[in-house]
């Protein structure tokens, strides 16, 4: 098995096995570890410490030797292709690390115990040990064994991990609905989420389907089999609300979902929304900054909430006086921001929007074709290459069709011209 360890002075080093077992226990014991860096220690024949980092494919080992600035030192007999690694219990699964059980003492032994004992860096407390077990990733003499498992001297205990993933869910081959993929790498992929669905099973669905998050796997391919650290499903790293449509961003890797969420949390995603709304909005172009209410630990907080905005079009109408159509751009992704900044801080509420009408009830005559937002644009730096990443959908068909409707009905009732006079007589006309 290949061993690679980061030596911040760019020497590679040559340690044997015994040091590798030292430097292990060492680390387990005493080392200390600085996030997202691995443990600090010492080799042998070093006087500079060393970083204990995870095991990986040639191509993602260059990618972190630019990244951290060192070289490593392979320790072990190497294995270049994942292809040549011990295949594990069943499809997709390698052997990443196995022992022989030398020492008397572990008879009878319970297998989180004997694992404990056999690489106390590796599964350094009881439910480390306890969580391999339950995951199915431990087996003895070939054989998956999980907690209640006893180990005898000369057992051959090894540890598989998943390195060629699939996305389809087992014993279950009917998708819930249709998802389109927008863009897809084998880190990351784009999809078009149609309004409906939620992102996530809602609370007392008992683990329903009918949602994003069970729909995706059977859309994407899975990533290649020599990409390190695979999910075994793909995950949105972000939500849309049920009624909206547009972009969502999802992580095939666990790399990849760790640099996407921290994108987010730095707030370095640029999102576009396009929605048509009641009403003229003045001015057309400006910044929403009104604080929102939400919920926080169970009590009802006020929290900081900036919306860009820009009119695109304005198309007069016999049933609303006036649609606009906006350009969305939040800075922070507060609940339902964009559809309460629109509803009270513009006073123009979003088509199709019966909770946050701004009490225009009586202009739900368009109401019946579902809410009129939908997410156009996501813009992020890549989560492996850190390139910027721009993907762009145009705005669904409803959104065209009900603007051109509306202009055809008033060009055809009025000649094209909207005055107040004008606006009292289309209404009227449109309650009879």
């Amino acid at each position: 098995e290949r061993r690679h360890f980061y030596v911040p002075g760019g020497r590679p080093a040559s340690v044997d096995d015994a040091s590798v077992s030292q430097v292990r226990q060492s680390v387990s014991q005493e080392g200390p570890s600085m996030r997202g860096r691995g443990p600090l220690c010492f080799l042998s024949g070093l006087t500079s410490p060393c970083r204990l980092l995870p095991r990986m494919p040639p191509a993602s080992r260059r990618a972190t030797t630019t990244l951290l600035g060192g070289s490593y030192a392979d320790v072990g007999p190497a294995s270049a292709d994942t292809d040549d690694r011990k295949k594990g219990s069943k499809g997709g699964y390698y052997v990443s690390e196995s022992w022989i059980v030398e020492d008397p003492t572990l008879h009878n032994a319970s297998l989180p115990s004997a694992l404990q004992r056999l690489d106390p860096a590796l599964f350094p407390t009881p439910s480390r040990a306890r969580k391999s077990c339950r995951k199915g990733e431990i087996l003895v003499n070939g054989e998956v064994r999980r907690c209640d498992w006893r180990v005898d001297a000369g057992d051959d205990v090894a540890r598989q991990q998943r390195y060629l993933p699939s996305f389809r869910p087992n014993g279950d081959d009917e998708k819930p609905f249709d998802v389109r993929v927008v863009y897809e790498d084998d880190f990351m992929a784009m999809v078009f989420k149609p309004a409906g669905p939620p992102t996530y099973s809602p609370k007392g669905d008992r683990g329903g389907r009918y949602n994003m998050r069970s729909a995706i796997p059977f859309a994407l391919a899975p990533p290649k089999a020599k990409v390190p650290d695979c999910l075994r499903r793909p995950q949105p790293v972000h939500r849309l609300d049920a009624l909206t449509s547009g972009l969502l961003c999802c992580a095939k890797t666990r790399p990849a979902m760790l640099a996407l969420h921290r994108a987010w949390e730095r707030r370095q995603v640029r999102k576009t929304y396009t929605a048509i709304v009641l009403g003229v909005v003045e001015p057309p172009e400006g910044v929403i900054s009104e604080p929102i209410q939400m919920k926080f630990k169970g009590e009802k907080v006020w929290r900081g909430a900036v919306t860009d905005y820009k009119v695109t079009d304005v198309v007069p109408s016999l049933t609303a006086g006036t649609l606009s159509r906006l350009e969305l751009r939040p800075r922070t992704g507060r609940t339902h921001q964009l559809r309460i900044h629109c509803a009270f801080a513009l006073q123009c509420p979003i088509v199709g929007d019966t909770r946050y009408d701004a009490g225009q009830s009586a202009r739900r005559a368009l109401d019946g074709r579902g809410l009129f937002l939908c997410a156009t644009g996501l813009s992020l730096p890549h989560p492996v290459t850190d390139e910027p990443l721009d993907v762009n959908v145009p705005q669904p068909d409803k959104f065209s069709s009900l603007l051109t409707r509306e202009r055809s009905r008033f060009d055809k009732f009025h000649g094209g011209h909207l005055d107040d006079d004008d606006d009292d007589k289309a209404h009227a006309a449109d309650d009879d």
